[in-house]
């Protein structure tokens, strides 16, 4: 129940970083970084690429990626938020683990 939607998670976001994020640059960085922590998976993929301004609450449909994610997130009952540092652009996820 969990590990089939972060792995759908993790795949758009990682394809979304090769697709767009990179678009103008023959090189750039991205990569994942997580721990459990007090029952918690804390959860971040990130990119230094330009990032881009979002709205979850109002997506478009043509942001099928994006919808996924956040879909899957709440099938996760995870909370997640998109955040851009300079020369970095972020997903964190704060997803509940049973374990």
């Amino acid at each position: 129940n969990t590990v089939v939607p972060l792995a759908l998670i993790l795949n758009e976001l990682l394809a979304n970083s090769l697709t767009h994020a990179f678009k103008h640059t023959e090189k750039g960085t991205m990569g994942i970084d997580g721990r459990f922590e007090d029952g918690f998976l804390h959860l971040s993929v990130y990119d230094d690429g330009p990032g881009f301004t979002v709205d979850f609450n109002n997506l478009p449909p043509s942001a099928l990626g994006l919808n996924l994610v956040k879909i899957l997130s709440a099938q996760l009952d995870a909370n997640f938020q998109y955040i851009t540092h300079p020369g970095r652009s972020e997903f964190t996820f704060l997803i509940p683990m049973n374990v």
